[in-house]
C-alpha cells in the first residue's frame, strides 16, 4: 500500500516519457531506530512538490497516489514519517520517508 504507489509513479511519470533506457532503486536501511525508505529513479523529474499550511503533500497533476501514500504514512506514524522529495527536471526523482522499526537484530 506504500511502496507500490511509488514505484509505479517512478515508472509511469518518470521512466516512460524519458528517451533512452531508465532505472528504479527501492532501498530500505536501518537508521537510528528507524528504516530509512528510498524511492529514486532517472526519468524526467518532478516541476514542483506543494504542502499546504497544514502540511499535507499535494503533487502537481499526478493525481492522487503520492498525496494518498503521504496521508497514509502521517497517519500511521506520524509526522515524522511525511513522504520527503529531491527533483530536478530532466534528472530524476528521489522519493523517501522514514518508519520506525518493528523489531530488533537478534545479534
Amino acid at each position: 500500500m506504500i511502496l507500490q504507489p511509488l514505484v509505479e509513479n517512478a515508472i509511469k511519470h518518470g521512466i516512460t516519457p524519458k528517451l533512452g533506457p531508465g532505472w528504479v532503486r527501492v532501498a530500505a536501511n536501518p537508521n537510528n531506530g528507524n528504516v530509512h525508505v528510498e524511492i529514486e529513479d532517472n526519468g524526467i523529474g518532478m516541476k514542483d512538490t506543494v504542502r499546504n499550511d497544514k502540511g499535507e503533500f499535494h503533487p502537481p497533476s499526478r493525481g492522487l497516489g503520492l498525496s494518498n501514500v503521504d496521508q497514509r504514512l502521517r497517519a500511521v506514524y506520524g509526522e515524522r514519517s511525511a513522504l520527503e522529495f529531491e527533483s530536478c527536471c530532466g534528472t530524476g526523482t528521489r522519493v523517501y520517508f522514514d518508519i520506525p522499526r518493528l523489531f530488533r537484530d537478534r545479534n
